[in-house]
Parts: structure tokens; C-alpha cells; sequence
């Protein structure tokens, strides 16, 4: 069984549709309720949100509301900053936010507040944002701070002239490349929890390789060698998929989709797999890995 304390819930189709595989679009209120309460049960602790996930934070507040001693961490994001805004409105806009988020999530404080696009830290506001976070960290509206990212030219830049508590960051069987360039364990000497989100890709990895849809044809051969060798090894996509991620040391929450308690269940039940070399599974075309490019 795969070790519960370590996943985190993603809640992005709590509040849209969102996912090239999930045909199930934006999850039900009572459905949600039922993840929610499941996870608590399971020993999931970090739930994962943002203000731009449509109505996300809204039905997270209201749904822990309802919970007899909620143990949640919850992590949720700054708003993007406009490339014409002023430093001056950008701070002021995203405090606002940052108030309402609260407002939505019905708390006082949260766990960890992150910066959502990681190129608003170097554009001309970057600094006033960065002591913005600092300052309501200061004030304990949030316990730690942190930054979303996509590769490793973000990371170095940001790390030359910040430090932050936590980063979150994509890892899957496809995309290694955090892995292999030594990035996660460089990010770990430097003492920063890690989260590794896009663990299923989006899902793609979890489809049968006749059933992708157009958008991924082109890694649709890449999928079909993954799926079969799994076979060959009987073991399901769902736990492959898991236990590569959380077989990583470095790595101290993988974060999960879903869009009901019966796949919730499903991840639930997984068995942790660590006896196969997932290392030549690894793509470095960046237009097969990361899905902005599709």
C-alpha cells in the first residue's frame, strides 16, 4: 500500500473542467464533500487550491466547515500579475485576493501561500512580491512560502535572489528531467519541501493507449510501449504511476486529481511498486512533456 501521509489533493476540478481525460468536467458539490472526507479518513493532510480555480476554494470552506476537527493543510496561490501593471496595484491587487481567498476558504490563515506563475517574480513587481509573502508570513496569515514552476532555468533564477519554503513542480514517468539534472536533490540540500504535481500528466498516462484523444497522438506511441510493459510486469498504470513518484526521497507530497471518491478509492488501494527502472520511460521532447505545448 502506498503511504497516504505523503499524497496531496489537488482540487483544480473541484472549481473547473479541467484535465484532457477527464470527461467528467467539474466535480458535484456532494461528490466533492465525499473526496474530502474520504482523504480526511485516509490521512491525507495537504489539499492543494488556488483562486484561480473557479469556485475551488469556495466548496473547500464550505466542505471543511462541516468537518468535525479538520487536520488540512491547505495551499493555495497568488493571482497573476498583468505585464502592464504597476508594482503599486499589483501588490494591492493580489493582498485583496489573498483577503478573499480566506474569505472563501472560511480560515483565518493557511498553510502556504504560493506564487502561481513564477515569472511574475521576475518581472518589475517581483521584489515587492516576494516581501509582500514575506510580510504576511511575518504576520502568520500563512506558515510558509512558495512558488509553482515548470523547469530548471526558473528554479536557478529564483533561487539566486529568494528563498522559499516550499516548491511545487512537475514530475511523472515521462517528465524527468528535475530528476536527472540533479535539480530535486540540489533543492532538497537547500532544506525546500517539494511537491511534484502533473504525476498522471493530466491524466494521459492513465488512458488506454486506443482510447487517447487527438490532442495527445504524438506521445500516443510512447504510451502504448509504457502500458504494455506494465502489463508484461502486471502491474496497473495507477500504482506505476504512484510509486514512481513517491519512490523519490527527495519528493515530500505527490499531488493527486480526482473526480470522485471511487477514484480516490482507487489510488487509496494502489500497491507501492519499487522494482522496476522507470528511467528509460523518460521523453525530453518538451512538446510531448509539458502540456502548455499541446
Amino acid at each position: 500500500m502506498i503511504d497516504t501521509n505523503r499524497l496531496g489533493l489537488g482540487t483544480v476540478q473541484f472549481g473547473m473542467d479541467y484535465g484532457v481525460s477527464n470527461p467528467a468536467g467539474k466535480v458535484s458539490r456532494q461528490e466533492i464533500r465525499n473526496i474530502i472526507m474520504k482523504s480526511s479518513k485516509a490521512g491525507i493532510e495537504v489539499l492543494d487550491t488556488a483562486s484561480a480555480y473557479g469556485s475551488a476554494e469556495t466548496v473547500i470552506g464550505d466542505t471543511i466547515a462541516e468537518l468535525d476537527n479538520p487536520k488540512f493543510r491547505i495551499i493555495t496561490k497568488t493571482i497573476s500579475i498583468e505585464e502592464n501593471e504597476t508594482s503599486l496595484d499589483a501588490i494591492i491587487r493580489t493582498k485583496e485576493q489573498f483577503k478573499k481567498s480566506l474569505f472563501k476558504l472560511r480560515a483565518d490563515k493557511v498553510d502556504t501561500l504560493l506564487i502561481h506563475n513564477s515569472e511574475n517574480l521576475t518581472s518589475k513587481s517581483g521584489i515587492e512580491l516576494y516581501h509582500l509573502l514575506r510580510e504576511l508570513k511575518d504576520r502568520g496569515l500563512i506558515n510558509k512560502i512558495g512558488i509553482s514552476v515548470y523547469e530548471r532555468d526558473q528554479i536557478e533564477k529564483i533561487f539566486e535572489k529568494y528563498n522559499f519554503d516550499v516548491i511545487q513542480l512537475p514530475v511523472n514517468i515521462f517528465d524527468q528531467r528535475l530528476i536527472s539534472d540533479g535539480t530535486l536533490n540540489e533543492l532538497k540540500k537547500r532544506g525546500v519541501e517539494i511537491h511534484a504535481r502533473s504525476i498522471f500528466l493530466q491524466g494521459s498516462l492513465l488512458v488506454k493507449p486506443d482510447k487517447t484523444p487527438l490532442i495527445l497522438k504524438k506521445i500516443t506511441p510512447h504510451l502504448k510501449i509504457l502500458h504494455n510493459d506494465m502489463q508484461k510486469y502486471e502491474i496497473d498504470m495507477l500504482s506505476a504511476c504512484l510509486s514512481f513518484v513517491l519512490n523519490i526521497k527527495e519528493i515530500d507530497i505527490a499531488l493527486i486529481g480526482v473526480t470522485s471518491e471511487k477514484e480516490l478509492n482507487e489510488i487509496l488501494n494502489s500497491k507501492n511498486v519499487n522494482y522496476i527502472d522507470f528511467s528509460k520511460y523518460a521523453l525530453h521532447n518538451k512538446d510531448l512533456i509539458d502540456p502548455r505545448r499541446w
